[in-house]
């Protein structure tokens, strides 16, 4: 990010606790220049967002570093090249989104550091389109046709959901490739949800949360959703989404009711809706399963569900009539031979029990590969 005849070099002051690792240098630049006279008042709560937002997406072998008020250093030792491009790249959509809203490719300001020496950084940028081929680089698939002028989905939006506590769920939307056609099939919803609190916004899990915030957050990222989808079609663009429903508002009665009062208004848009069943515990009981699955099944494409685990579990969902099971791989190392034998066998396990096997957040090439070979689609 430094340049001979512009902006000064960058420099790091101490580089003895850095750990070994993959270097990206990613840029808030667009936060401080959309908050104008405000970013003296905001600085501080972004970088404090990333600090957080990083613990809880990142291994801990891995480092942040604040360089200056706008950029930061991000060490990669779990990942490398186009895996920990990749991720850098998703890691600076989620801040710049949180802050404004929407993230588009302009704003998105990274460099790949080439040497550190006697504490001054050298950087060379990525461009647009390097940014935009990452992606694909790192699944190893073709790269979309190019001339697009616009990406169908968005990549990511912003709720802001007032219950008993003020909540903030920013959602991702990530492309889901079919294996075989080597093409986007449809596209998965990632919500994180962040409690407005008097120390600031806090990253809060789903299993923190009342049912009754559990339910509204699930039922606004619907109606988002359903909107989004429409808005594609408006525009000529028709794609599906998943949707992720919890659990633990389909096994309560009251909830279920107040899902089915919601789920018709809707059904212009079935064939393109497709429900994720998520924070399924083990050892749920199989009529409760499939009582879940049976309350979303008229109003959508299809029904899947997510285990907590790659484990045996899944071998007790045969029979309910499943259109597929997914797993999300965001936060577990992505190289070495012990994760990729545990997807080797989840895909064993999960032989007889759907017909599609989808992977989420899958960011490195051996990842695919073996996600490939134990049967994922």
């Amino acid at each position: 990010m430094n340049s001979a005849d512009a902006e000064p070099p960058t420099l790091i002051n101490d580089t003895s606790a850095l750990p070994g690792g993959y270097m990206v240098i990613i840029s808030v630049e667009a936060i401080r220049e959309r908050t104008e006279t405000r970013w003296w008042a905001k600085k501080d709560l972004v970088w404090d967002f990333a600090q957080r937002q990083f613990e809880k997406t990142f291994p801990r072998t891995d480092a942040i570093r604040k360089l200056n008020d706008v950029e930061f250093l991000i060490v990669q030792a779990s990942e490398e090249g186009a895996g920990a491009q990749f991720k850098a790249i998703d890691f600076l959509k989620t801040v710049l989104t949180f802050f404004l809203g929407v993230s588009t490719l302009s704003q998105l300001n990274l460099s790949i550091v080439r040497s550190i020496k006697d504490g001054v950084i050298e950087a060379d940028p990525l461009t647009q389109d390097e940014i935009q081929a990452v992606t694909c680089a790192a699944l190893g698939v073709p790269s979309p046709a190019e001339g697009a002028s616009r990406t169908h989905p968005p990549s990511q939006f912003l709720l802001k959901v007032k219950l008993d506590r003020a909540y903030e769920i920013l959602v991702s939307i990530d492309p889901i490739w079919n294996v075989y056609k080597q093409a986007v099939a449809s596209y998965n919803l990632r919500p994180l949800v962040f409690e407005n609190t008097k120390a600031g916004l806090l990253p809060i899990d789903f299993e923190a949360m009342s049912l009754k915030d559990v339910l509204a957050v699930d039922l606004a990222i619907l109606k988002n959703a359903a909107a989004v989808i429409r808005d594609g079609q408006a525009e000529g663009h028709a794609f599906a989404l998943y949707v992720p429903i919890h659990f633990r508002c389909l096994r309560s009665p009251s909830c279920r009711s107040e899902m089915a009062r919601l789920l018709p208004a809707f059904s212009d848009i079935r064939r393109f809706l497709v429900f994720s069943i998520v924070g399924v515990p083990d050892g749920a009981p199989k009529g409760v399963l499939a009582d879940a699955i049976s309350a979303l099944r008229p109003h959508g494409l299809a029904v899947l569900m997510q285990p907590s685990a790659m484990n045996e579990e899944v071998k007790r969902w045969r029979g309910l009539g499943l259109s597929g099971v997914t797993y999300d791989f965001i936060g577990e190392a992505q190289t070495g031979a012990e994760v990729l034998n545990r997807t080797k066998a989840f895909g064993a396990f999960c032989n007889g029990v759907a017909t599609a096997l989808i992977g989420h957040a899958i960011s490195t090439r051996p990842m695919l590969l073996a996600a490939w070979g134990a049967g994922f689609t």
